[in-house]
């Protein structure tokens, strides 16, 4: 008995460790994708007068 509530609680503390990982690593690339979006914003009009064939 005494044996499942340790593995219980170590399987529960790694889950919680992966999910915050995962979660911080996720919050990063939302925070990155936002600066890559702000800056496409800014260079859309440099992009609008190129021509396709240099976007290939």
């Amino acid at each position: 008995m005494m044996l499942f509530v340790v593995i219980g609680i170590s399987v529960s503390a790694v889950m919680g460790y992966i999910f915050f990982k995962l979660g911080f690593h996720l919050g990063n690339q939302m925070s990155q994708t936002q600066h890559i979006r702000d800056h496409l914003e800014q260079t859309r009009p440099q992009r609008q007068t190129m021509n396709p064939q240099q976007l290939g």
